[in-house]
């Protein structure tokens, strides 16, 4: 990262190996930083960094700083080649363009003029689908979570986290609660049948502190198996039952609703107000409040509360222009900003 420490490994990626890593910080030891993609396959040993190394690369954002989105990499041309095919062939023609200039007579005469190919425009992947290639190659969500853009409804709406359910979870404590919730994006799922032949599921389900199971048998499981999809981002309501009136200590944990964590954010959401103190209005940081605003558009009405220290007056002011989209980045920036203010509670927040 910026301050220069690794996040992750090169040769821990998958499809990488140890002698392309090797490679690639050597020679960037040697000559330099990658100054961009092509300047990269020009560069490195592509016998080493192969095909494979340089997919495994793009997927897991290791191309990101180039400015190029991984997507494009695999965007295919009229002749049906990725993007990564073509740049592979440009460096290989470049480099043996290269050793035969240093070979002949006339090495010194100028450096080697070939046309970069273009990089193509191709549809954006969704954030769910290029997390999900990240983290079969890396192992962790590394650039993002998809779970980023309903951390307002997991944080401030749950009562519980994944980790807490299972087959482990204190059932019968969890019962003198009226009503139970928790959510996260489904990782895996499993149908079975049971022995007498009743269909269940054990679905695993997972959020920003970790993953959870539960499962579902009979009716239940036929009810709510269309809405526990893997990759389906989801809020439970959920009630601990006792199983049979004879037996005080057997409960069950049975789900009241499914829904998708999108629905409930769009429709539990309806303002993000933002406290100011009027002295930062001379600091800097406000044009970066503006920016981060204005990069996270949504449909969430904005509100401004400015308190003026000297008279101790408050102004609540509505904006027209900005409807905004109540994300983890948003509110991290905002906690963020109070942080720096130097004063207490310079800036706060409050989703209504």
């Amino acid at each position: 990262n910026k301050k220069g420490e690794v996040r992750f490994g090169l040769s821990a990626i998958k499809g990488m190996g140890d002698a392309a890593a090797v490679n690639i910080i050597a020679e960037r030891e040697k000559n330099g930083p990658y100054k961009d993609i092509f300047d990269f396959v020009q560069r490195v040993n592509l016998s080493s960094v192969n095909r494979k190394a340089l997919e495994s690369l793009a997927l897991s954002g290791g191309f990101d700083s180039f400015g190029i989105k991984r997507e494009q990499y695999f965007a295919q041309n009229v002749k049906g080649d990725t993007f990564i095919e073509t740049i592979l062939r440009y460096g290989q023609v470049y480099q043996t363009e290269q050793s035969s200039m240093q070979n002949s007579l006339f090495g010194d005469m100028g450096g080697i003029e070939i046309t970069t190919p273009p990089v193509p425009n191709c549809e954006p992947w969704s954030t769910m689908e290029l997390l999900k290639k990240e983290r079969e190659l890396v192992g962790i969500y590394l650039s993002a979570h998809p779970l980023d853009d309903y951390a307002v409804v997991l944080n401030h709406m749950c009562n519980l986290k994944c980790p807490q359910v299972g087959r482990e979870m204190d059932k019968k404590d969890l019962a003198r609660y009226e009503e139970l919730t928790f959510g996260g994006i489904v990782t895996a799922v499993s149908s079975r049948w049971t022995k007498t032949n009743k269909p269940f599921g054990i679905v695993t389900i997972e959020d920003f502190e970790g993953a959870g199971e539960i499962a579902l048998f009979g009716e239940e499981w036929t009810k709510w198996q269309s809405m526990l999809q893997e990759e389906y981002p989801v809020y439970i309501t959920a009630k601990c039952q006792q199983r049979f009136r004879n037996n005080p200590d057997a409960y069950d944990l049975v789900i009241k609703k499914i829904e998708f964590l999108s629905d409930v954010k769009d429709k539990s959401i309806d303002k993000l107000t933002i406290y100011i103190d009027s002295t930062l209005f001379k600091d800097s940081s406000i044009t970066d409040l503006q920016t981060m605003l204005q990069s996270n558009k949504g449909q969430v009405p904005l509100y401004f509360n400015i308190h003026d220290s000297e008279h101790n007056t408050n102004i609540e002011m509505y904006s027209s222009k900005v409807t905004v989209d109540v994300n983890k980045r948003l509110l991290n920036f905002l906690d963020d900003m109070d942080k720096q203010s130097g004063e207490l509670h310079s800036v706060r927040y409050a989703i209504n």
